[in-house]
């Protein structure tokens, strides 16, 4: 990150020499010592910035204590008041009453105090909002803001659901399709699915290719995740199929695929300063994707866990019993169940 760009350590240490060069030269002059300590907070606040607080956002996020960062810029302002306060007392005042400036510039100085707080405060939500938006939901920045940022990105183990899709026949399709067109049809299946997790509060883990994965239950918690999972794949069916449907081309043509299945996932964020990903490891997430393989077009497949978890929901009517199904690293064949047009 230095090396991309030294030019803030280089003024961070051009400052803090003119810093030393003042106060040698002339320690015994208060104005000196005022503009000495501005210059050496302002370069102590720049290097903090470079070396420390940037770093540690890139690892670690947003700490709760971010705004100690701030402090360093807080003495520069403070020291940089003093030292007008006393430049402007080496000019002889005259005849002029200079007591109610100088108290203008003391309560300018606690505004300032208080200005940069609330600057620091917002910069550092901004941040947070950010950070967030890197990988999870739009839902997430409510619990980010209700209980902080470190609840939302803390490794747990919760049951929750899982949604796949994919497209069927996509790569023949893109393979003699111009790549223009290949990224509009992704583009409009993206926000079609996008919009479908979002109405159901889903979070989208992986989004590559064709293939989408969406896991509802995490990192906002819901009791009910089986029905809004199953809620959630039959609106990706619906608006998905209107996007294959739109765009197939003779013996070109597109299909889409559903997969939800149901269990303990653990989730949590990894990654290193560069990329955060919030992921999530568990056999649902595995299970969901074999089943969405499996689908045929217009497909829903749906494990049994799921179908445990809707706890006699409405949609249970919708489910119908399938083939027990040989999947790869399932070592016993799995019991499925289609999934009706609602």
């Amino acid at each position: 990150m230095i090396s991309e760009n030294p030019a803030p350590l280089i003024v961070s240490i051009a400052a803090m020499g003119m810093s030393l060069a003042f106060f040698v030269a002339d320690r015994d002059s208060p104005t000196s010592r005022m503009l000495a300590l501005f210059l050496l907070c302002l370069g102590f606040s720049i290097a903090l910035d470079v070396l420390v607080a940037l770093p540690y956002h890139h690892r670690h996020g947003i700490p709760p204590w971010d705004g100690l960062f701030a402090w360093p810029q807080v003495a520069a302002g403070v020291f940089a008041f003093e030292w007008l306060l006393r430049v402007r007392r080496t000019i002889p005042a005259g005849a002029l009453n200079t007591r109610g400036g100088d108290r203008l510039v003391r309560v300018a100085q606690g505004l300032m105090i208080l200005l940069v707080g609330a600057v620091q405060y917002h910069v550092t939500q901004g941040r947070r909002a950010q950070f967030m938006a890197r990988f999870l939901s739009p839902q997430v920045a409510q619990m980010v803001s209700q209980r902080g940022l470190k609840s939302a990105t803390d490794e747990q183990t919760v049951e929750l659901s899982v949604v796949c899709c994919d497209l069927r026949g996509f790569t023949a399709f893109s393979a003699a399709t111009s790549s223009k067109k290949v990224i509009q049809i992704l583009r409009e299946y993206y926000d079609a699915v996008g919009s479908a997790a979002a109405s159901f509060g889903g979070t989208i883990k992986d989004q590559a290719g064709d293939g989408v994965l969406i896991l509802v239950g995490a990192p906002i918690a819901f009791e009910d995740h089986a029905t809004r999972a199953l809620d959630m794949a039959r609106q990706i069916r619906t608006s998905g199929m209107a996007v294959t449907t739109r765009w197939s081309d003779g013996d070109l043509n597109l299909g889409l695929g559903v997969g939800v299945a149901t269990g303990f996932v653990t989730v949590g964020v990894i990654g290193a300063a560069s990329r955060l990903e919030y992921t999530a490891v568990g056999p649902a997430v595995n299970l969901a994707a074999r089943l969405c393989s499996e689908a045929a077009h217009a497909e829903i497949l749906v494990d049994a866990r799921t179908v445990e978890c809707l706890r006699g929901d409405s949609v249970a009517h919708s489910l119908t019993p399938g083939e027990a199904l040989k999947l790869k690293g399932f070592a016993a064949p799995v019991p499925s169940y289609l999934l009706a047009a609602g």
